[in-house]
């Protein structure tokens, strides 16, 4: 039995607004405290209140980690989700060792003087700015994008990569480049071959049912293209059915120039996270993966949070390193037949900022060759 209401999508709404609360009337105390010369009875309370505000911020800020993984997000808002999570835990942090230090002096009375207690009445105040822009973010989550709000509508998104297609299926703008099967085997000449080469694929279109036209990659020995444009605050979207391949599929991203890369794989009812280094594949995080057949994937990595989903329900939440920016593809290593029905990648910071424009209009456009042959065959590849 849950000891949430009904209407709460989880704890942290409920608790959100004790720290806000409780850090503002500590920040009023001490004032009053200073301003009135008390040395005593205000500055206790202050010093009682900045504790409890500590306590609060953060059981909020751990709560706020438990909801952001409970909530599927419109792509906009997944930069702005990043920026709340971080400004979250260096508030904890803050009034933490903030609280911390008051108690402390408070009981060695040390710090007593005038220009201490002026000191530590500024820093409070400082505080107090970093919570507002914490709440802020928050609010903007719910208020704007909706998050974690049951009853709202939402009217239908714009295309985040606002440009035309070439005859390789692949559209790119300065927000970043989707790819939808168009010809069978166009795009390969578009793609950057980083392990095995375009002889090593053989590219179809086949009939995906509810899918549409989908692509049919069938592999024969281990082999990673990227697509050309640096990502840097990364949102990958793509479908992919696995069920013939025997191996694992991994979306790599952040591919350098000396291979290195991270990556998100599936394989075996298994999704894991993780990067290469020294050639090695090191996981970060790993988790079971229920279902089969088509799977809608996302994967997001934006600065040192990293996060994918499988069918809108996140799996795997890992921390480590930011990644320099780096191109997008596929790494298939294994045999068999992979079908994909789209894929597409975006720069969270550029669709955060609105810059998504046409990229006819723009001076900005990802440097992304497109192939000027067709491909004569809808439906088949002349082998490579």
């Amino acid at each position: 039995m849950s000891l949430l209401p009904e209407w709460a999508p989880n704890l942290h709404p409920l608790v959100l607004h004790f720290p806000i609360a409780l850090l503002f009337v500590a920040a009023a105390f001490d004032a009053v405290g200073l301003f009135s010369g008390d040395r005593g009875g205000w500055r206790k309370s202050a010093n009682w209140l900045y504790a409890l505000g500590a306590v609060t911020a953060v059981i909020t800020w751990y709560s706020g980690t438990l909801a952001a993984d409970s909530v599927f997000l419109p792509t906009e808002a997944n930069a702005l989700l990043t920026e709340h999570a971080d400004l979250g835990l260096w508030t904890a942090w803050f009034f933490g060792g903030y609280a911390v230090i008051r108690m402390g002096i408070n009981a060695t009375k040390l710090g007593a003087g005038g220009m201490a207690r002026i000191g530590f009445f500024v820093i409070g105040l400082a505080g107090l700015g970093l919570i507002t822009v914490t709440a802020t973010h928050g609010a903007e989550l719910v208020y704007r994008y909706g998050v974690g709000v049951e009853a709202v509508e939402t009217a239908p998104s714009e295309p985040l990569v606002q440009a035309e297609a070439g005859e390789d299926g692949i559209a790119v703008s300065p927000a970043g480049w989707s790819w939808a099967p168009a010809r069978a085997a166009a795009w390969k000449t578009s793609a950057i071959w980083v392990e095995g080469s375009a002889e090593s694929l053989t590219s179809s279109l086949v009939d995906g049912g509810d899918r549409g036209d989908v692509f049919q990659l069938e592999v024969t020995e281990p082999t990673l293209f990227v697509l050309p444009g640096q990502i840097d605050r990364l949102q990958v979207d793509l479908a992919l059915d696995p069920t013939d391949f025997d191996g694992s599929v991994l979306v790599a991203h952040h591919v350098q120039e000396d291979g290195s890369y991270g990556f998100t794989s599936l394989a075996n009812d298994v999704i894991r996270l993780g990067r290469t280094e020294n050639s090695d594949l090191l996981v970060q995080a790993t988790e079971a993966m229920a279902g089969s057949g088509w799977r809608d994937i996302r994967v997001v990595v934006d600065g040192t949070h990293f996060r994918s989903y499988v069918d809108t329900q996140l799996l795997v939440h890992g921390h480590g390193a930011a990644f320099e920016p780096g191109q997008v593809g596929l790494r298939l290593n294994g045999t068999g037949v992979v079908r994909l029905a789209g894929m597409q990648a975006v720069d969270l910071g550029v669709v955060a900022g609105g810059s998504s424009d046409d990229s006819s209009d723009s001076g900005e456009e990802m440097d992304m060759p497109m192939d000027s042959e067709a491909d004569d065959h809808d439906h088949e590849e002349p082998n490579g």
